[in-house]
């Protein structure tokens, strides 16, 4: 009986003669691998980059970027290890004047609980181990207005860079 489980379909019927178990494959293209292996070299060399920044702070304009968001959030600690050797001790100095007198320390303190700015990086000048860097800083310092940019020398010590501008201490910049 043809049709039944187990016989071989009468002519005419089945696979088409060259199809099944024994015939060629087509020959895969090799585009896939081609993108792939592009993906990859693309992931690498912006990895590459993105660890160039990490490690090295992204130069003047890393660090400037650094500063500024320290500054609008307040981190004494952090702003004040960025500045030159020469112009921190003048800083720490003068900071520590201020604070021997109670009086003046509690104003210097309200100051700071007080003052609200935003200091952003505008422009930057990188000359290879020094740096001018413009600041636009906005918002309330002792209740006063503050809107203007400031410009400072910046310099290379090592790997990182540090605020090293005399004006700094004047906040003329």
């Amino acid at each position: 009986m043809p049709g039944q489980y187990g016989q071989q379909p009468p002519p005419g019927y089945g696979p088409p003669p060259g199809y099944g178990y024994g015939a060629p494959q087509p020959k895969k293209g090799k585009t896939g691998l081609i993108i792939g292996i592009i993906v990859g070299a693309l992931v690498l060399v912006g990895g590459g980059i993105a660890a160039f920044f990490l490690l090295t702070g992204g130069g003047a304009r890393g660090a400037a970027e650094q500063y500024a968001t320290a500054v609008t959030n307040k981190d004494e600690s952090k702003y004040m290890s960025m500045l030159c050797p020469e112009i921190k001790s003048q800083v720490d100095k003068a900071l520590e004047q201020a604070n021997s007198n109670p009086r003046t320390k509690e104003q210097l303190d309200k100051i700071k609980r007080e003052s609200k700015t935003t200091a952003t990086v505008k422009d930057v000048q990188d000359n290879g181990d020094s740096a001018r860097v413009t600041f636009h800083i906005e918002g309330t310092v002792a209740d006063q207005p503050v809107n203007r940019d400031v410009t400072y020398t910046w310099k290379k010590n090592g790997s990182d860079w540090q605020l090293c501008d005399p004006s700094y201490l004047s906040g003329t910049g």
